[in-house]
Formats: structure tokens, C-alpha cells, sequence
């Protein structure tokens, strides 16, 4: 199944259908608050120069992801945040942000961006999967929307992946939540989803005290 997200929507629009339809279970649905209580105190991932962000409720951990056919080449950081629910249920999230390359926003159009996050999720064991995508001035999002079974065959599987172009940079996130039912979990699933957005890359503010000495020296 496809989904298509008009324009005009958003990404607001797009994220919400996201975490809306991670959120199966109607109380989880019901509980998710407008900011996550563990925001504030938490980790926000946003390297310098990536148009990009997301938090998490504890600080993850970075790894240097190769080519493994040229190991020390091609390399990515790495950024991962895992919390395990006792024996019950996983939850797993790498992201990666890096330079766009040449013209990508332009480049990059629905059908490629699709086409992309159903290469990033071919190694995950989905039954079924629905793809989005929307545009705006500042950035291009897809995301993929998954179910199936764990690498154990036995395990119930959750998985999104999404892909974020801007016109400085790249921004990949994947998620995993396996296991059986645990309502804090899923919770926990949707709202790191939903923190996901395009960082506010706004001029720093001007210093009028500086600018009213300049002025007094033209004088």
C-alpha cells in the first residue's frame, strides 16, 4: 500500500499519521502527550550542520559504520539508542545525518526517496509495509511503515524507516520495536518518532547594542 501526503499537509501532517498508525492500540494513541515528560531532561541529537533532529530519553551511543567490501571507506557515524522492556520487548533506533551531496534536494523525488527506504528495509523480515512523502520548501520526508516477524521468527515486529532531504544535508532514522505488547513501550516508540522534525535553522538574532555602537562611529 502506498500513501500519499499532499503538499500542503506537511510534515506535521505526515509524522502524525506516522506515530498514529505506531500507536495501534487506542489507550497508547490516547496517551501521547503533546511533549514527551522525559524531553526536557533528555538527549536531542542534531550534529552541527544537519538540518535535522530528534531526542531521545537517554544519551545513545555512536559507532563508525563502513563499506564493508572497503573497510575504512565510505564511512558514517552511526547513532543508536536502544531500551530493553525486561524480556518482553525491544526498542531500537539508529539515525545518521551527513553533508547532502551536489543537488540531492532536486534529485530526489518521491519515487526515488520510496525506492530508497524499501532498500534500507529489504533485510527486515516485513509481511506487509505503506510508504508516505511529503514535500516543503526546506525539506523532502518518506517515511515506511512496517509489521512482521523478528530474526527469531517468532517475535512480533514494528519498523520504520524514514529519509529526510534538506538542502544541506542528509538525515536517515530507522526503528525497531519487537517483542510482545508492553504499552510503554509503544509509547515510548511514538514519541521519539514524533520529535523527529526539521531543526529550526533560524539567523542568530542581531545584537542591537553592537549595531547602535557602529552607528555612533559613522556619526
Amino acid at each position: 500500500m502506498r500513501l500519499w501526503i499532499p503538499a500542503c499537509a506537511g510534515m506535521t501532517m505526515l509524522m502524525v499519521l506516522a506515530t498514529a498508525a505506531l500507536a495501534q492500540n487506542k489507550p497508547v494513541a490516547e496517551k501521547l502527550p503533546e511533549k514527551p515528560a522525559w524531553l526536557e531532561s533528555g538527549y536531542t541529537y542534531s550534529p552541527e550542520g544537519c538540518d535535522f533532529t530528534v531526542s531521545f530519553p537517554q544519551e545513545p551511543y555512536t559507532t563508525k559504520r563502513c563499506d564493508p567490501v572497503e573497510p575504512g571507506k565510505n564511512c558514517t557515524d552511526m547513532t543508536t539508542f536502544t531500551k530493553v522492556f525486561g524480556v518482553d520487548a525491544t526498542l531500537l533506533f539508529s539515525v545518521s545525518c551527513n553533508k547532502a551531496d551536489g543537488n540531492m534536494y532536486d534529485r530526489y523525488d518521491d519515487n526515488v526517496m520510496r525506492t530508497t527506504l524499501l532498500g534500507m528495509a529489504r533485510p527486515v523480515n516485513l509481511g506487509s509495509s505503506e510508504t508516505g512523502f511529503a514535500k516543503m520548501d526546506k525539506a523532502k520526508m518518506a517515511v515506511l511503515l512496517g509489521t512482521g516477524k523478528a530474526d527469531n521468527g517468532e517475535d512480533d515486529l514494528m519498523y520504520t524507516a524514514q529519509l529526510w532531504i534538506g538542502h544541506n544535508s542528509v538525515f536517515t532514522l530507522e526503528g525497531e520495536l519487537r517483542g510482545k505488547y508492553v504499552p510503554d513501550a509503544d509509547l515510548l516508540f511514538a514519541e521519539i518518532l514524533k520529535t523527529a522534525r526539521v531543526r529550526d535553522m533560524k539567523a542568530e538574532p542581531k545584537d542591537e547594542k553592537k549595531d547602535e555602537k557602529k552607528e555612533d562611529k559613522q556619526k
